[in-house]
């Protein structure tokens, strides 16, 4: 089992105002949600980020996601900070 500081515990995702630059990259709240609940693959964000994780899934429509998020261990939430469609070459090397 991952260590404590990994998003795989989290019970709920934080969306509110803040996050509404989401929806310029397509991506509604909805979906990205629907990834959470979708049992979704989480994987370190190697680049300057290293304090992000990538949350991938699909939604209920089948579409393919790649979603950074930030972890908060206490209060056990995902908080996404961007989000766009996965590209082809993400859909194959994480075989979603």
């Amino acid at each position: 089992m991952p260590d404590r500081n990994h998003p795989i515990h989290a019970e709920w995702i934080g969306l509110d105002d803040e996050n509404e630059h989401l929806l310029e990259h397509g991506i509604s709240f909805r979906e990205i949600n629907q990834v959470f609940d979708n049992s979704p693959i989480y994987r370190r964000n190697l680049n300057k980020y290293k304090d992000r994780w990538l949350m991938i899934g699909r939604t209920k429509g089948n579409r393919a996601i790649v979603c950074s998020v930030e972890y908060d261990e206490v209060t056990r939430k995902v908080i996404p900070i961007n989000a766009r469609e996965c590209t082809k070459q993400e859909k194959e090397k994480w075989r979603i």
